[in-house]
């Protein structure tokens, strides 16, 4: 079994989160490393990636809902580093046997992420992948998304891999958040954000109906100004 990496030091921090979200798989398999990162999906879920030695968890808590994708080590055929944006480098993608494709984005420990898997994935030192290799020429994160809905009975988990959550009007708002957050503070949960969001529009409610109100009023006066000024000319003649 492959040793927990080194430069992992709130590695023990993290076995509680990852026993409590999946159970008894998580009993089983020791956990070896924790990274921060996104499932790029129609938008990227920020979550963390666990991995152990039989199996490549990924958990996102969204809403009070979790977001969960299990990838037996046994089924990876292919681990590529691929670039977001053509230039960042910080995203892995993961491709089984059965054809389906997973893309974590917003790697900040991408290298040491590669290398864990690559000790733990048997089979692809096995098949000769040599870490030259590793680098997709196609693996942008837009060729990956054009690729993932344009055929999205490969690049969907089975079910019993992913419990999803969220959907229709709320993308939109949940994507922003998304963005707002890998800007402002990676730390801070999308409810956060987006409970933020919700106060940021509220205020520019109250902000904006303040201003009609003085502009109303100063309407009023005006009008009334000119309404008196017929009736005093009266009164003068």
């Amino acid at each position: 079994m492959p040793a927990p990496h080194p430069d992992l030091p709130q590695l023990s921090k993290r076995d509680s989160s990852y026993r409590r979200a999946f159970g008894e798989l998580a009993e089983r398999d020791a956990l070896l490393g924790c990274f921060s990162c996104a499932w790029q999906r129609e938008v990227p879920y920020h979550g963390r990636l666990y991995v152990s030695s039989r199996h490549i968890f990924f958990h996102s808590s969204l809403l009070l809902k979790d977001i969960k994708a299990v990838i037996p080590v046994a089924s990876v055929s292919a681990l590529k580093k691929t670039n977001t944006a053509l230039l960042v480098p910080n995203a892995l993608s993961i491709r089984t046997a059965q054809g389906e494709k997973f893309l974590f984005v917003s790697l900040r420990q991408r290298e040491a992420t590669y290398q864990l898997l690559t000790s733990v994935c048997k089979q692809l030192q096995d098949s000769g992948q040599s870490p030259r290799d590793s680098v997709s020429n196609e693996g942008t994160l837009g060729k990956s998304l054009n690729s993932s809905q344009s055929d999205p009975e490969q690049s969907t988990p089975e079910p019993n891999s992913l419990h999803e959550s969220l959907g229709g009007p709320h993308t939109a708002l949940w994507a922003w958040a998304a963005a707002l957050r890998s800007r402002m503070n990676p730390q801070l949960s999308l409810l956060n954000i987006i409970i933020i969001i919700y106060l940021l529009l509220m205020v520019a409610l109250l902000v904006s109906s303040g201003y009609i109100g003085l502009r109303i009023m100063d309407l009023e006066q005006q009008l009334a100004f000119a309404g008196a000024r017929p009736r005093l000319s009266l009164s003068q003649q």
